[in-house]
């Protein structure tokens, strides 16, 4: 039995190392993009974000 079966790829079976600006280069080449909602949720609150990023966020940078 192999003991590195089901581990995952040796480095010699991966033909390169890619950075994080490479990969997202051949996604967009590929036609994927970036995960971003189509729309606004319905029940999304405007007055309690507004709320929360001048009052909680500002606590939780420091």
């Amino acid at each position: 039995m192999d003991p590195g079966a089901g581990v995952g790829p040796d480095r010699a079976d991966v033909p390169h190392r890619y950075t994080l600006r490479g990969t997202a280069n051949i996604m967009y080449r590929l036609g994927w993009s970036v995960q971003v909602p189509q729309h606004r949720s319905v029940e999304r609150d405007e007055a309690a974000i507004t709320t929360w990023r001048r009052e909680t966020w500002p606590a939780g940078k420091r």
